[in-house]
């Protein structure tokens, strides 16, 4: 399988999300509410386009 840096970034964060709130998806739920919050600028301007996704 091919190694990709963006989605071992992305585990590489989810696991030190999981640490921090102790495995506990109650409270990884309410950090990511607050961190919601916290950021209200939108994130994802234009909609996906499949057509242009890479496999």
């Amino acid at each position: 399988m091919r190694e990709d840096p963006i989605v071992e970034e992305v585990r590489r964060i989810r696991f030190q999300i999981e640490k921090e709130c102790n495995n506990d998806i109650e409270e990884i739920y309410q950090k990511a509410l607050e961190l919601q919050k916290s950021h209200t600028q939108k994130l994802v301007i234009k909609p996906f386009l499949s057509d242009r996704a890479v496999y």
